[in-house]
């Protein structure tokens, strides 16, 4: 459904372009309306399978399952950090939590 609106708007926009430059001093509005009218359901068509899109129950349980998996890596990693028997030296901090926390937080984010 998606692509069908898609494709409309596109060839709504390309067929009022060709239609709008064929005359450069009038307009022929009895074959503009109809292509513009097709472009606009076409619009309709799109936001409503995009609103479906981001209505849906399963996508929405993945993305909840992905922020569950990221924090839970977060967690270990900061546990792993803290249980190191020697400190992180603070010049080099910043190299390790880029190399732990960045696929996590990437996702989280």
């Amino acid at each position: 459904m998606k692509t069908v609106a898609l494709l409309l708007v596109v060839l709504s926009f390309l067929l009022g372009a060709f239609l709008s430059v064929l005359d450069p001093r009038e307009v022929d509005w009895a074959l503009l309306v109809p292509v513009l009218v097709i472009g606009l359901i076409g619009l309709v068509l799109l936001r409503k399978a995009q609103r479906g899109e981001t209505q849906s129950g399963q996508r929405l349980s993945g993305d909840m399952q992905t922020l569950r998996d990221s924090l839970d890596a977060i967690l270990a990693n900061l546990e792993s950090i803290d249980a190191r028997p020697e400190p992180l030296p603070v010049y080099e901090a910043r190299f390790e939590i880029d190399r732990l926390f960045r696929d996590d937080l990437n996702c989280f984010a």
